[in-house]
């Protein structure tokens, strides 16, 4: 008789939820910047100083990369997670999604920020 692999082993599940979490949030990150923008005035803090201010003001445009860029480490972050964990390393699937989970945090942190000045 053939051994056969159930496809999701219980000690691989946990892999496969933190890789879909971390792509969602991602997601949600990029939707909730999308459903916001339109309310945004046309002027809005882009870079602050390391005094603790802003210095640098531009359109609400300049603050779309920072809701995009979580969602490209996302899209990069989920295939290669779900190969890592397939190939049974779920340490290097760890790894990708701890990284694609902090830029996502961080730019979700940094996009509040902004949105919070520009006073919506």
């Amino acid at each position: 008789m053939k051994n056969q692999r159930l496809s999701v082993l219980p000690w691989r599940r946990l892999p496969y939820a933190i890789t879909i979490f971390s792509f969602l949030l991602a997601v949600g990150v990029l939707v909730a910047f999308l459903c916001i923008a339109p309310n945004l005035p046309e002027t809005v803090p882009v870079h602050w100083s390391e005094l603790g201010g802003f210095d640098k003001w531009g359109t609400k445009a300049e603050l779309y990369p920072l809701a995009l860029i979580p969602m490209g480490f996302g899209v990069i972050a989920l295939p290669c997670s779900i190969a890592a964990v397939r190939r049974e390393l779920n340490g290097a699937a760890y790894f990708i999604n701890g990284i694609s989970l902090f830029v996502t945090c961080l730019m979700a942190l940094v996009l509040a920020f902004m949105v919070n000045a520009a006073g919506v």
